[in-house]
């Protein structure tokens, strides 16, 4: 009885980025109000018909405990728009599929670029905190090597200032030069969406 409450939970949890995540015509977006009922916030990036087809197509898949393709589909929806809700939504998958680092990683990544809803955050934060008990990966994560691979991942990933953050006090050069690339191609980025 457990793994059908949790599979309609995983997909409770997807679907609701997505429903959420619907793109909405100019008339739509004028009248609607910056906040919606509940005082719940959307996530800042706005979500393209093309990744939004992907996403629905990921949780249809995830719905049928595919999560390797699902996993796929929402890696490409990433690579598309750079929404953090997609990172999240990997980030539940690979929760769901027990590998705690990759669900961490992707839990972090999620909240730090915007892609939690408010009312999701504190279960997202409480999640993190029994991964960490559960699979230890805090302790392992605290090699100088790991922090740098992390970062360089977070960079690939265009979380500048996250993956600055890990590496307080043991940055390099490099990774400086770096990670002021990926902040001037956020930069560019973002000034182009407005």
């Amino acid at each position: 009885m457990k793994r059908p409450v949790l599979t309609v939970l995983v997909l409770a949890t997807l679907s609701s980025g997505v429903a959420y995540a619907q793109p909405a015509t100019p008339n739509q977006q004028a009248a609607r109000p910056a906040t919606p009922a509940g005082g719940a916030q959307r996530p800042s990036t706005a979500v393209n018909p093309r990744t939004n087809e992907l996403a629905k197509k990921a949780i249809e898949v995830a719905g049928k405990e595919n999560y390797e393709e699902a996993l796929n589909l929402f890696r490409e929806a990433y690579r598309a728009d750079k929404n953090p809700r997609w990172l999240y939504d990997m980030g539940v998958l690979y929760d769901r599929m027990a590998n705690c680092d990759d669900a961490a990683f992707n839990y972090r990544a999620g909240l730090f670029g915007g892609g939690v809803l408010t009312q999701d955050k504190e279960s997202v934060d409480n999640r993190l905190a029994v991964l960490q008990d559960e699979c230890h990966f805090k302790e392992r994560h605290k090699l100088i090597s790991d922090r740098h691979d992390r970062a360089s991942r977070y960079m690939g990933m265009k979380l500048c200032a996250l993956a600055e953050d890990i590496l307080t006090g043991i940055i390099t050069p490099a990774e400086r030069k770096q990670g002021e690339e990926c902040k001037a191609e956020l930069a560019k980025a973002q000034s182009q969406t407005k």
